[in-house]
């Protein structure tokens, strides 16, 4: 079973078009505390890293133009063209996250 066939499944299910998914993810492993609890930052980070892929190719960038790295502390989107790195941050403002635009030069690890 697939992401897609869990949506399609569940989207008549939902009567409330605002309350239905508009993704569903299959994890191998659902991220745990050491006593067993989800561990909801490591979700954030998925979903962050999700969202800002999605906006970075609305905005015409390729996986290849960019080198996005996603923490609980926030994110790094690396360009090497300065007129690229504009249409980034444009692109992402809003975005409910910390975040930097930079030169792969001052990405950080």
């Amino acid at each position: 079973m697939t992401g897609d066939d869990l949506l399609e499944f569940v989207s008549p299910l939902v009567a409330e078009p605002g309350a239905r998914p508009g993704y569903v993810e299959i994890l191998e492993d659902m991220p745990l505390t050491p006593v067993g609890k989800i561990y909801k930052p490591t979700l954030r980070v998925l979903a962050t890293a999700r969202g800002m892929t999605r906006v970075l190719e609305a905005a015409g960038f390729a996986p290849l133009d960019y080198d996005l790295r996603v923490a609980e502390a926030g994110a790094t989107v690396a360009i090497a063209d300065e007129g690229r790195r504009e249409i980034a941050r444009n692109a992402l403002r809003g975005m409910p996250v910390a975040y930097d635009v930079v030169a792969p030069s001052t990405h950080r690890e």
